[in-house]
């Protein structure tokens, strides 16, 4: 956590020390909002619950640039705890240590956390969403039912991609279901429950779906079988070997994943591959499968959006990682040499990933002339 914040709130204000055209634009949809009395317009709906929360800051401190992204450090940091107690609960406290190191000095994630972009509320809801499912299934209390189903109805405001939550969500139903049937037929007050408060969150956003079918058509709409594969495969290019995707966090052909975490990442998910008959391996791999194939659906590809599968490529890296220390420290219970070794081989790699993270994000990206150019723009608020 003490990584997070500091590469997090390190010269905030001046890395990037401007704004792009887009930042001015949910800006300027933020003042639309305060202007209409906080009643928002239909081609807002699919970041209104970010850009209310914008309009709030910016209303009581009157478009103040540090204050809103300090917002963006706040739910950076919420969101690197939830993630720490979701693959604490799902895996253990070994795998969850590593993740959260990882996901703590993430270029594209702390690039979204500096700058003023509705995308960083992408992981802060899933992680949050399959937070309080996997607590709802285990407890069955009515009340975790209906904390899940309000945040799957939230997450319609988030972003387009969780508008394929319900199709996802009536898959694993069907699925769990079938290997579950006296749990359901004695808790189903409590899904009726999940159900109602779902439909009852998204009624304002089906209220204005008329308007944005088109919107939700075009963002969804690869153009061809052959343009999904080239979608698909492009995913798996960008994360591990060279990115030439649209966004101002792009740096270059770099990778998204780092060297090391890129090659961790592979052995995790055929680690994983090799022992599905586990519930954890077979969720997380399903869970990359979910979010890859909806990825391919996108009719535009940016950086961004990657941030939809980093925390689960990052679990996939940790899972590797535990299992080579625990494997190796059985192999040499009594060998302190052996265990120091690895451990410092370990150490190292661990390092040199941060490292390459800080000059990623403060002089690669942050020194980058086209990134300056990019971020040349000021607001001028106009009550």
């Amino acid at each position: 956590m003490v990584f997070a914040l500091l590469f997090r709130i390190f010269h905030l204000g001046s890395v990037p020390s401007g704004l792009t055209a887009s930042e001015i634009d949910i800006l300027n949809q933020a003042n639309k909002i305060i202007k209409n009395n906080f009643i928002a317009f239909p081609d807002q709906y699919f970041n209104l619950l970010y850009l209310y929360l914008i309009a709030l800051i910016s209303k009581i401190t009157t478009f103040n640039i540090l204050a809103i992204k300090l917002f963006q450090v706040f739910a950076s940091i919420v969101t690197v705890g939830l993630f720490y107690f979701f693959i604490k609960t799902w895996l253990n406290r070994k795998i969850a240590l590593f993740a959260v190191l990882f996901f703590s000095v993430d270029f594209l994630h702390i690039i979204l956390t500096r700058t003023i972009n509705p995308e960083i509320f992408i992981p802060l809801m899933l992680i949050s969403l399959l937070l309080s499912t996997t607590i709802a299934l285990r407890e069955n209390k009515l009340y975790w039912f209906v904390l899940t189903g309000f945040l799957a109805g939230l997450s319609f405001y988030v972003n387009q991609i969780f508008l394929l939550i319900p199709l996802v969500l009536a898959i694993s139903f069907i699925f769990f279901f079938k290997k579950n049937r006296l749990i359901l037929s004695a808790y189903w007050k409590n899904y009726l429950a999940f159900a109602l408060t779902l439909f009852v969150t998204v009624i304002p956003f089906l209220y204005y779906l008329p308007n944005n079918v088109a919107n939700i058509l075009g963002y969804f709409n690869p153009g061809s079988v052959g343009n999904y594969l080239m979608n698909y495969g492009n995913i798996w290019n960008s994360l591990i070997y060279q990115s030439n995707l649209a966004g101002y966090a792009n740096v270059g052909l770099e990778p998204i994943l780092s060297p090391f975490l890129a090659i961790t990442f592979i052995c995790g998910l055929f680690y994983t591959l090799l022992h599905l008959e586990r519930r954890k391996y077979l969720f997380l791999t399903v869970l990359l499968l979910f979010a890859t194939l909806i990825m391919a659906l996108m009719s535009f590809q940016t950086i961004n959006t990657f941030i939809l599968i980093i925390p689960i490529a990052l679990t996939l890296s940790a899972v590797i990682l535990d299992y080579l220390l625990t494997e190796w420290f059985k192999t040499f219970p009594y060998n302190k040499n052996a265990r120091l070794v690895l451990t410092l081989l370990l150490s190292v790699f661990i390092f040199l990933t941060v490292f390459y993270n800080y000059e990623k994000i403060f002089y690669a990206w942050g020194d980058n002339s086209s990134v300056k150019n990019q971020f040349n723009n000021s607001f001028d608020y106009k009550k």
